[in-house]
């Protein structure tokens, strides 16, 4: 009729379920029955309470809530009649037995105040139910980039390694090309020192014994302690 609905409350379920709670009884027959001390009078007010009662879960059966939810979000297939007062909903399901089950056959579900306490707890019990599991996956897709990370560093690492040993080795060939003894470019000039070439005074003279060490390993060192000073050959390994 082209009028707005209005719910009460929406419920949001897990995996963007929705159910919409809708609370606008009338009590008005209730409490002339409550108030009323004639039985004529009361058996007349159960009878509109009754008929006020249905006619609600008719409305709501006929109602379109699902245009009024979230985006992205669908609603259940059935809406809540809430009755806030409990005495009202016993006195209604007391008089008229089939009420319930045809109100749930119709998409009704009728609570009162206890079982719609009920319904809460196990709707917040369901998302922590669902908060946990996001918790859970949330810490596994960490761990595994931590794995992942470990992974990475231990490549960079030995390529590091693997470049740094090199670069000791290229150091290593550099500095018996310069060495004191054997067959260095230090001794070949110390060659054509004693054949009568000069050295230039304002730098290190290369008469001078070097105090540089060599980054050898165990096998080189042996090598060199074992050639004559005069004959130095290595293969450095």
């Amino acid at each position: 009729e082209d009028r707005a609905l209005i719910p009460d409350f929406i419920l949001h379920f897990p995996n963007n379920r929705d159910v919409i709670v809708d609370s606008k009884m009338s009590f008005t027959a209730y409490e002339r029955y409550i108030n009323s001390e004639d039985g004529a009078e009361q058996t007349i007010a159960l009878k509109e309470h009754l008929r006020s009662v249905r006619a609600q879960v008719e409305r709501l059966a006929k109602k379109d809530y699902s245009r009024y939810l979230q985006a992205g979000y669908n609603k259940l297939n059935f809406v809540i009649m809430y009755i806030h007062t409990e005495g009202a909903l016993n006195l209604a399901l007391l008089n008229d037995t089939s009420l319930w089950r045809e109100a749930y056959d119709m998409g009704v579900l009728i609570l009162g105040p206890q079982t719609m306490y009920m319904n809460l707890r196990i709707l917040e019990l369901m998302w922590t139910q669902v908060r946990q599991l996001h918790n859970q996956e949330d810490m596994m897709r960490a761990a595994n980039q931590i794995i992942e990370r470990t992974q990475d560093f231990a490549a960079r690492f030995t390529d590091v390694e693997t470049k740094m040993q090199a670069t000791v080795k290229s150091i290593n060939d550099l500095k018996i090309t310069t060495g004191d003894s054997g067959r260095s470019i230090i001794t070949a000039a110390r060659t054509l020192l004693k054949a009568g070439a000069r050295e230039n005074k304002k730098k290190r003279s290369i008469t001078e014994p070097s105090n540089d060490e060599l980054f050898l390993d165990s096998d080189t060192s042996e090598i060199l302690s074992e050639q004559p000073h005069n004959e130095l050959n290595v293969d450095v390994q």
